[in-house]
């Protein structure tokens, strides 16, 4: 009785083992016609028949990459690299000077200085240039002082006229020389003159008369001789001698001149 009771029961627990077993795989029956061929249980999806049928593996769902052990190269680092990239160049790598000077200073001085000065001094001092006017040394007809070449350094231009008692034109200029005494006082001129036929017998008695006929006519008339014929040469008479202080000759002329023509020449020369 009691094994007629338990027999529905073994036969409804055993359909619904075969039934739960047959849910947990519903793919292995419907994807695999051939049970010769078994069937993938890796938790992925099984490859197709035609690759299987092919031969050539199925593309697997996710790519993989090969691990090679190597930096990528593709990418640039900001290590630098253990040795230098170029060939080294013949210039140092740094502007900073070296250790020790390139080039040895001389020992010795090239040049010697010599012992003494290449040029001596001269014992004495250099002599002077000689004057223009000779020396020379006489009287005054009208004052009889002794005039020479010292006059010449009593001031700055020094006016010497040669006349003669037979020359017109020194006579007609007399007054004129007399005014120039006058009015260039104290400016740095001095006016002498010279009798230049004064060795003529009575030349010198003419010449006192013409003079003492000039109304304050007070100027030296100088009597000429070797020395005075020699520092006042005259080729024609008027000759008039322009002298510095130190006897040199700044200008001679040789005609006779109104006032205003002598005012321009002198004041050039001051």
């Amino acid at each position: 009785m009691k094994r007629t009771k338990l027999l529905p029961a073994i036969c409804v627990l055993t359909a619904l083992m075969l039934l739960l077993s047959g849910c947990a795989h519903p793919w292995r029956i419907a994807s695999n016609p051939n049970p010769a061929t078994p069937m993938p249980d890796n938790g992925t999806d099984a490859p197709s028949t035609d690759a299987i049928a092919s031969g050539e593996p199925a593309d697997s769902a996710v790519p993989t990459e090969t691990a090679t052990g190597e930096p990528d190269t593709a990418v640039p680092t900001d290590d630098f690299t253990a040795k230098p990239t170029g060939d080294a160049t013949d210039e140092p790598a740094t502007d900073s000077p070296s250790g020790s000077p390139t080039d040895k200073p001389t020992e010795k001085p090239t040049d010697k200085p010599t012992a003494k000065p290449t040029e001596k001094p001269t014992p004495k001092p250099t002599a002077t240039p000689k004057p223009d006017i000779p020396a020379f040394s006489t009287k005054a007809i009208n004052n009889g002082n002794t005039y020479d070449n010292s006059m010449f350094s009593k001031a700055k231009v020094t006016m010497v006229n040669v006349w003669a008692t037979t020359c017109g034109p020194c006579i007609q200029e007399m007054p004129h020389i007399q005014q120039l005494a006058n009015n260039y006082a104290g400016r740095g001129l001095k006016i002498v003159t010279v009798l230049g036929d004064s060795e003529t017998p009575g030349c010198i008695n003419t010449a006192l008369a013409i003079i003492g006929g000039i109304q304050g006519f007070n100027l030296p008339v100088l009597r000429s001789n070797s020395s005075v014929a020699a520092a006042f040469p005259a080729g024609a008479y008027p000759t008039t001698y322009f002298i510095d202080s130190n006897g040199n000759i700044l200008k001679v002329v040789t005609t006779s001149n109104s006032y205003d023509q002598w005012c321009s020449i002198i004041n050039n020369l001051l």
